[in-house]
């Protein structure tokens, strides 16, 4: 019988192979300077599923689960937005495909943004968090899984989990993940479709998101981290996604280090657009 993380895996190949987007798109803060509002489960959701909010820290935190057949599994997912926007219709339409088809259980918090908030005080809701979803349920059922930003901020807390020798999740699941807001991989400026305009704005995202925190702490640029003792990584990325550049660097360093990592890359893809476009 395939396990429930086999599922997820071939779920989310299928939901990329689906629909290709080749157009990265570029890259625009808010000319205001203010964290943009997200969006919400639609209403289809709200009669499809059970949904509940809880607030945490100001913020709101989602839980959807199935009306009937719910699993024990249950995932943890922090969103994308490159660290100033919330949540945008893409990601409940991907929440709403995994809550169907792998009858799980998702958690999705509206953790603190950008330029209000910094990395801690994403980590000080994120963390918590956590906590209660081991506490109330069973960290080998809980699978973590982080798009664009949230991949990067899913693989810090992970290594701050192991660090504070708090059990891991049972899988981690990186989509596209913004390892480095430096931006500073020489390969970056070699991909093709790369507008140099786009690097300046995720540079000047990355240190409103690191606030005074250097931005190579592994906190905020997960790769300059170290990974020995981390829940099994399972990582995804398009060929036309700006950070495939440092995804690489990561698999090589994972290699290197005899980090294990199951590592899919997908061509022709920007792996948002896929997942927003596969419904």
């Amino acid at each position: 019988m395939q396990s429930a993380q086999g599922k997820l895996v071939e779920l989310i190949q299928h939901l990329i192979r689906a629909k290709k987007q080749t157009n990265i798109g570029h890259l625009r803060l808010a000319e205001s300077g203010v964290a943009e509002e997200g969006a919400e489960p639609s209403q289809r959701m709200y009669q499809n599923y059970h949904i509940t909010t809880q607030e945490m820290d100001e913020q709101s935190v989602w839980t959807i689960a199935p009306k009937e057949k719910a699993s024990a599994k249950h995932v943890y997912y922090l969103h994308g937005g490159t660290y100033v926007e919330g949540f945008a219709n893409q990601h409940w339409h991907f929440l709403e495909n995994l809550v169907e088809r792998l009858h799980c259980t998702v958690t999705a918090p509206d953790y603190p943004l950008a330029p209000d908030h910094d990395v801690h005080d994403s980590l000080a809701m994120l963390i918590p968090l956590y906590r209660e979803l081991v506490e109330t349920g069973n960290a080998s059922n809980l699978t973590l899984v982080g798009d664009s930003a949230g991949g990067a901020m899913g693989l810090a807390l992970a290594q701050w989990l192991r660090n504070e020798d708090i059990k891991q999740p049972s899988n981690l699941v990186l989509l596209s993940p913004w390892l480095d807001v430096t931006m500073s991989n020489p390969d970056i400026s070699r991909l093709p479709n790369i507008d140099s305009f786009d690097i300046e704005e995720l540079k000047k995202r990355g240190d409103l998101y690191a606030g005074k925190t250097e931005p190579t702490n592994y906190v905020v640029s997960p790769i300059y981290g170290n990974f020995e003792g981390l829940a099994p990584i399972t990582l995804f990325v398009g060929t036309n996604d700006v950070f495939i550049a440092d995804c690489r660097k990561f698999k090589a360093k994972a290699e290197s280090e005899g980090i294990a990592l199951d590592y899919h890359e997908f061509e022709g893809s920007f792996l948002h657009r896929s997942m927003d476009e596969a419904q």
